[in-house]
């Protein structure tokens, strides 16, 4: 479990929305530190210019052996923002399986400690996932403090008893080094019993535990790290990317373990295809064809129309629902989609096996200790006549077949099949054809100019502009489109409607707008300015490069435009341009031909990479703004 850095999160008042609990009593109570917690010293360091806040102690004590977890923080308030920040508590618990005991609040000033725990406090059911359709059932105690002051510390301490029903019998743990912000001591401490096995990862660290044997029957493991580095968290890391030193604790010893515990969350029932709801059973039969096209239709009925809603509370967290719930209430999370569509496909004979994946980690899954907790998320291999099709129940409007199916890059997978001893690497998507624009740009009079544009897109490109315009709306993209148009040439209008082609089964998807605009005067000429798309939407030069970390970018990536200028009131000169780069990570091209009464300008970009390495950061970023300078181009009425 990682360290529960939301209990000292910094929130304001406006943003605690929840409901308060009633029968508090049964969930949390006042009680002293348990008789098995260790007295872990820290002081008060000096004091460090420009903080708000310097936490004296992050402090975590973890028994195996009673499964209960001790928390104790210790923060000082340097100014009144500090003081805003740390005069609300937020404890946080899983009332599914754990029970919170509160032990001290409590305020030093002038050396003088002052007891906090009859400030005001409420308990409240806050589901901040719920806007990505996950409910977890989580709780938070909030406490407000009384009469805090610049130069107060502020220390809490409070345990959790009880632990996931999953997870009872083996221990893992992941234990973070460093924070994102100041702390000048970190302690962990873990209480098992001496024979206890765990293998242990440090990484970006070379600390090592103190061991001593308390008893016969007990063992203490002591982790503790002063003045830990600060670790940089950026905007646009890549989301595989670890800044923060951690060490990793796991009691499973290898995969098959892990496959053997999960695994049995997604065991068929016995015998489930005696009773299937004659719905069910009328839409299975609905589907003609072969193997492949019925599975597909199987794929296409889960991802669009049983809608993503997670319930996440206790073991619904990793084991699915009933698949027959699934189907008649129409919603479900990852676990509930993929078991569904598991189930469908076994009725009709349709081998498949749910596979559990990291969203965000993948790549760095087969450097991770074994255990269930190294995912967070599960999809679905189907299996026909000796050949894979890997699906994502969860992506909705998808379109192509199996066999060219746009599935995310997971890396590494693992199927749940008993006797699994390895992770899988899973197959790495390739753009097969560029995101073609076609702009075309025609002077009508010396005032006016009309410009028509067709996006065509393929493959995975084409299902993230079925799903953008289905989410937002034909109306709502066009309007912003007009807008932006608006701002550049200040008069511009609609000449046709926004319209779509989409061919769903070949998976292309075309979308095509047209719109009037006005020139602008320079004396007694008239003028407009032509900019790419390309580079105005896809180039990413706008960030800082003064940075440590690697840079993310949009990958996979390839697009193509080419523009048209068509102006019978001019007879420009020849001009030809051409540039041409490329690094490793992006791949540029732009050629131009300028001359008589048209013009024809190329762009072409495409990555060749997720991220920027940091040594190769300054020198991307001085391509991209030259390359921004192709961007735009003005063309004068002779």
């Amino acid at each position: 479990m990682l360290l529960r850095i939301a209990a000292f999160l910094l929130l304001p008042l406006q943003c605690l929305f929840g409901s308060i609990i009633e029968n508090e009593e049964e969930l949390y109570c006042e009680a002293p530190a348990p008789s098995w917690v260790a007295p872990i010293e820290y002081s008060r360091p000096f004091e460090i210019d420009g903080l708000h806040l310097q936490f004296l102690l992050i402090e975590l004590q973890d028994n195996w052996l009673e499964h209960a977890e001790f928390y104790r923080i210790a923060v000082q308030a340097m100014t009144q923002t500090g003081v805003e920040a740390i005069a609300q508590l937020e404890l946080d618990f899983d009332p599914n399986y754990e029970k919170l005991l509160v032990h001290e609040i409590k305020i030093c000033r002038d050396g003088k400690w002052i007891d906090q725990r009859r400030a005001r406090r409420e308990l409240l059911h806050r589901e901040e996932s719920l806007e990505d359709n996950l409910f977890h059932g989580e709780l938070t105690l909030v406490y407000f403090l009384e009469d805090v002051r610049p130069g107060d510390i502020v220390e809490y301490s409070y345990s959790t008893v009880g632990t996931h029903p999953l997870f009872s019998s083996r221990y893992y743990n992941k234990l973070l080094l460093e924070t994102s912000f100041w702390v000048n001591k970190v302690s962990y401490r873990l209480v098992t019993y001496p024979g206890h096995q765990f293998a242990i990862r440090t990484y970006k660290s070379s600390i090592e535990p103190k061991i001593r044997d308390l008893s016969d029957s007990v063992r203490e493991w002591h982790w503790e790290v002063n003045d830990p580095d600060i670790c940089d968290i950026e905007a646009f890391q890549p989301d595989w990317f670890q800044p923060a030193a951690y060490i990793e604790l796991s009691e499973y010893e290898n995969w098959q373990e892990v496959v053997d515990q999960v695994a049995l969350l997604y065991a068929l029932p016995e015998n489930f295809e005696s009773e299937i709801p004659d719905e069910m059973a009328e839409m299975i039969a609905g589907w003609n064809g072969s193997k492949l096209e019925r599975a597909l239709a199987a794929v296409r009925f889960v991802q669009d129309e049983v809608r993503y809603l997670g319930f996440e509370e206790g073991i619904m967290g990793y084991k699915p629902h009933d698949p027959q719930a699934i189907f008649y209430q129409r919603f479900g999370d990852c676990k509930d989609k993929t078991f569904l569509l598991h189930f469908l496909l076994h009725l009709m004979g349709i081998s498949s096996t749910p596979t559990l994946v990291s969203m965000d980690g993948g790549r760095l899954v087969a450097e991770a200790l074994p255990s269930p907790n190294a995912f967070d998320h599960i999809i679905l291999q189907i299996s026909i006549d000796g050949k894979d099709y890997w699906v994502d129940p969860t992506i909705s409007l998808q379109g192509g077949s199996l066999e060219n199916n746009f599935f995310p890059d997971y890396y590494w997978g693992l199927r749940l099949v008993q006797g699994t001893q390895a992770l899988i690497a899973l197959p790495e998507y390739k753009l097969e054809r560029p995101t073609n624009i076609e702009k075309h740009v025609k002077v009508i009079s010396e005032n006016e100019a009309e410009m028509a544009i067709m996006w065509t897109a393929y493959g995975a490109k084409a299902d993230g502009y079925r799903q953008y315009v289905d989410r937002l709306g034909l109306g709502n993209i066009s309007d912003e489109s007009l807008e932006t148009l608006q701002r550049k040439y200040g008069k511009a209008s609609i000449l046709s409607p926004m319209k779509v082609s989409d061919d769903r089964e070949n998976n292309v998807f075309v979308l095509s707008e047209s719109y009037t605009f006005s020139l602008r005067k320079r004396g007694d000429k008239s003028k407009f300015n032509v900019s790419s798309i390309v580079v105005r939407n896809f180039l990413d030069y706008d960030f800082n490069p003064n940075r440590s970390t690697p840079y993310s970018l949009i990958y996979p990536l390839w697009v193509k435009e080419h523009i048209r200028v068509d102006n019978p009131f001019s007879n420009w000169d020849i001009d030809q341009d051409e540039n041409n780069y490329e690094d490793g990570f992006v791949c540029y091209h732009f050629h131009s031909h300028i001359g008589g009464q048209s013009a024809d300008l190329y762009h072409e970009l495409k990555h060749l990479s997720d991220h920027i390495q940091v040594e190769k950061i300054q020198q991307y970023w001085e391509a991209m703004h030259e390359i921004e300078s192709f961007g735009s181009l003005e063309f004068k009425l002779k």
